[in-house]
């Protein structure tokens, strides 16, 4: 018999988490705002809206994805909370593909804010 299929990246880590320091908690609200690992994340963008500012859309890209993967280094994770399911307000990893969009709009806030 073939081997089934992977689940899709979006659907692999719906196991909730317990958020720590480090992780990114996507989200509005004062609870994401005053979060440490948000406050850590905004930092961290602010040092690179600079470059961020003045390179083509494909540099944006990479800076966007260097920003992700700084917060993995520290051992962040980028957590969003489940909504309208029995598991809500449970908070679960997202892929890397939301993470990057995430720090992108971050970025382009830095770039509005100067």
């Amino acid at each position: 018999a073939p081997p089934s299929p992977l689940p899709k990246a979006s659907q692999a880590d719906k196991i909730p988490h317990q958020f720590t320091d480090s992780d990114v908690l996507l989200g509005r609200g004062g609870q994401t705002n005053h979060h440490p690992g948000n406050i850590r994340f905004r930092k961290e963008a602010g040092k690179l809206k600079g470059w961020y500012c003045n390179v083509s859309k494909t540099e944006k890209y990479e800076i966007s994805k260097l920003l992700v993967h700084q917060v993995y280094s520290y051992g962040g994770r980028f957590l969003a909370q489940e909504k309208d399911t029995e598991s809500s307000g449970r908070w679960y990893q997202v892929e890397e593909k939301r993470a990057r969009k995430k720090a992108s709009q971050v970025l382009r806030e830095n770039k509005k804010r100067q």
